[in-house]
């Protein structure tokens, strides 16, 4: 418990720093965190006895970094550009071809899961991560960063209470057996109340963020479903591999991914509704 402890404190000290200064700070602390998380998941698959196939992940993880230090950058855009050209899209298509041909011409010695499971895993991290990258760079992006980021811990801290407290019904049993429909309700009124008292002093403080007030307690209930969702399907894939943590490089807390599963799609779905519903 003295590590986990010690550990949280350590790494969300430095997270919270890496939000308030933004910009290159921020952008390399996720860019550090999805290389790690990347080789979590590829190593939870090696060490499952499969044969995942590497280089598409790696031509997709690169898009990031590559996309960080473009000569041309977009603010709150998802962009890998160069000469003014934005090149994402065709490396995704590169990936995809990759990862086809590798199945094809290794078909006896890779199933189709080991070509596509990695490429999967990687773009699910990678680009969820850039949409929390994308995130800080708009205007108001250290706000909106904060709120998906309380609505995610809100929303996995009243889980956890209540369903500890009150839970009777199992969510998953066979995936996490301490979670329960009690706890996932509370969850999602936590996101919901959580991000409604952070609306509400951004109201006051007459900072406007592109979100609504009134679509706050609508986007608490988001960032918690899709929260709740992460965490779930990285414990699946966990269960999968056989294994408990993707790591041990968090102390107390295991691997990276294990300490930012709730927050991928969280990250994602704010960087949507701002950019697409309000954009």
């Amino acid at each position: 418990m003295k590590a986990r402890i010690i550990t949280g404190l350590i790494v969300g000290l430095a997270a919270l720093a890496a939000i308030i200064f933004g910009g290159y700070f921020f952008s390399i602390f996720v860019t550090v965190a999805a290389a790690v998380g990347v080789f979590e998941f590829l190593r939870a698959l090696r060490n499952s006895g499969k044969n995942p196939a590497i280089s598409p992940s790696v031509l997709i993880f690169l898009t990031l970094p590559a996309g960080l230090f473009s000569l041309v950058k977009a603010p709150g855009s998802l962009v890998f550009t160069a000469g003014g050209k934005n090149f994402f899209l065709a490396v995704v298509f590169v990936a995809l071809i990759l990862s086809a041909a590798v199945f094809v011409f290794d078909h006896k010695n890779r199933t189709l899961e080991d070509s596509a499971s990695p490429l999967f895993g990687t773009v699910y991290i990678v680009l969820f991560l850039w949409c929390g990258i994308a995130l800080r760079e708009l205007p108001q992006g250290m706000h909106l960063i904060l709120m998906t980021l309380v609505g995610s811990v809100m929303s996995d801290t009243c889980a956890f209470v209540v369903g500890s407290l009150l839970g009777k019904r199992k969510l998953c049993p066979d995936i996490s057996p301490k979670k329960t429909f009690e706890g996932m309700w509370a969850g999602l009124g936590g996101g919901a109340l959580s991000l409604v008292i952070y609306g509400l002093v951004l109201f006051l403080l007459k900072i406007d963020t592109g979100i609504p007030f009134w679509f706050c307690p609508i986007l608490g209930i988001l960032v918690s479903f899709v929260s709740q969702v992460g965490d779930l399907f990285m414990s699946a894939v966990k269960r999968q591999c056989g294994i408990k943590d993707f790591g041990k490089i968090l102390p107390g807390h295991g691997g990276v991914l294990d300490r930012i599963d709730s927050y991928l799609p969280s990250f994602a779905v704010t960087f949507i509704v701002v950019t697409v519903i309000f954009g």
